[in-house]
């Protein structure tokens, strides 16, 4: 279990699903423009106040920390998330 510091927070990527239009045909997630880089936090440093486990936000995607030997898992520091996904 990892315990994120100060102002950093532990995430997880958004799944990115293939989409299926009314008429039956798939269209792969490589095709779609809608590649948003969305994450849901899964812990946060004891500074965050802003955000909370659970929450799914908005990222910089070219700010994120992969975690060697972890292929969910990402730490991003707080002024990296622009946004909050309702």
């Amino acid at each position: 279990m990892y315990i994120p510091v100060r102002d950093l927070l532990l995430i997880t990527m958004e799944k990115e699903e293939d989409k299926q239009t009314e008429a039956g045909v798939f269209i792969p997630k490589s095709r779609w423009n809608q590649n948003k880089p969305i994450a849901i936090v899964e812990a946060v440093g004891e500074l965050v106040e802003a955000f909370k486990v659970g929450d799914k936000v908005l990222i910089n995607p070219y700010a994120v920390i992969d975690i060697q030997g972890e292929d969910k898992l990402s730490i991003i520091k707080q002024k990296d998330i622009i946004a909050h996904v309702g």
